[in-house]
């Protein structure tokens, strides 16, 4: 059955049997309490414009409000492919982006034009530090390749982190080689493709997803990721390599850490690395096992990141991120596995005059490993 013609997206729908459980777990709906903000209302939504050449407004509006967290596919009782659902029905009627999002879009596509911006970084200083990107990379590739490898790893490193965070990548080259691997070059890997999928564009996603095939073929051993929001995009890719979340498997590897973490931390556990239950579990246990004070937990709701969708819903994904800032008021470092939860929340900080630092947890990971850092936020 062809990806998003009408009758493949009724199918999926019609597996809906609108009990409305789904609704306990939904942000969207508990931020307005509307029924067309539930998963239930969307499910009906898009099996309106399933038969339409051209999508209402109201009902785009509607679907297009879904972060894509997974909460509702994670509690549905007759198990309704609803993440497959918003795809198909994003693929036949995509979102009406906002000129932000198109021109995230067309930025990240293209290796050359991200090397162009993060070379103009500095004169655009204020506008992202308002937007949760870091003043600087402070922190550029420091390798010390191991004498005798066990093996070699391929390291992923997406777009919007290779731009904005080069310390998390620096980090974990850091950690692999600490680890006793050898990094394995692989310069023609791209975007994953998630936010194109996110915004309907499935035939790019798949040209991206298929590129990055292609340059880790033959390269390695094991491909790492540090983004969780990469993760479904890369899951494919395992019929080349493995591909595993790169702090769970690091820390099978790496020797007992040398420091137990003083500061009180909170961890937040982003909707895309909830959806990996495994890797979730082990972060956090790592986490509260190498504090010396309780970690604050945050693994419900959603910031309102979403993807694209703080750009396409400022004011929504706002919303959807005050309880989470108003939660950090006794804490002295936060962690986050996902580069788009990470600016989303570091945004917030900013203008509300707060210094709060925003990690990765392999930021935090070299920190425990190393007695003097080679950099800190």
């Amino acid at each position: 059955m062809a990806h998003d013609t009408p009758k493949s997206i009724l199918a999926l729908s019609d597996q809906c049997v609108r009990c409305g459980l789904c609704s306990a777990v939904c942000p969207t709906y508990a931020l307005t309490g509307l029924e067309t903000e539930s998963p239930r209302g969307r499910i009906t939504a898009m099996q309106a414009m399933a038969s339409q050449d051209t999508a209402d407004a109201s009902l785009l509006k509607a679907r297009d409000h879904c972060l894509g967290c997974g909460q509702c596919q994670s509690m549905c009782p007759s198990r309704v492919q609803y993440a497959q659902l918003l795809e198909r029905s994003r693929s036949r009627h995509p979102p009406r982006l906002p000129a932000s999002e198109r021109w995230l879009l067309r930025l990240v596509k293209s290796p050359l034009r991200l090397k162009l911006a993060a070379a103009i970084l500095p004169l655009a200083r204020p506008w992202l530090l308002s937007r949760g990107f870091p003043p600087s990379d402070p922190c550029p590739p420091r390798d010390q390749p191991p004498a005798r490898p066990r093996g070699r790893v391929a390291l992923f490193l997406g777009c919007v982190a290779r731009w904005a965070d080069g310390k998390t990548l620096a980090d974990t080259r850091w950690l692999i080689q600490q680890a006793g691997y050898s990094i394995a070059d692989t310069p023609s890997q791209g975007c994953c493709g998630a936010l194109h999928q996110h915004a309907g564009q499935r035939e790019t996603a798949r040209q991206m997803a298929e590129k990055n095939r292609r340059a880790f073929q033959g390269r390695a051993d094991i491909l790492l990721y540090s983004a969780s929001g990469c993760a479904p995009m890369l899951e494919p890719l395992n019929n080349t390599l493995p591909v595993k979340e790169a702090f769970h498997w690091l820390v099978g590897q790496l020797p007992a850490p040398r420091l137990r973490e003083s500061r009180r931390l909170a961890l937040h556990l982003p909707c895309s690395l909830r959806q990996q239950p495994e890797a979730a579990r082990a972060l956090r246990q790592y986490v509260e096992q190498h504090c010396q004070k309780p970690v604050l937990v945050l693994d419900s709701g959603c910031c309102g990141a979403g993807g694209a969708h703080m750009l396409r819903f400022p004011e929504r994904a706002a919303a959807l991120r005050q309880p989470l800032l108003e939660a950090l008021e006794t804490v002295d470092l936060l962690l986050s596995s996902n580069i788009g939860c990470a600016l989303h929340l570091r945004a917030g900080l900013y203008q509300q005059g707060r210094d709060l630092p925003v990690q990765h947890p392999l930021s935090w990971l070299r920190s425990l490993q190393e007695e003097n850092p080679a950099c800190t936020l």
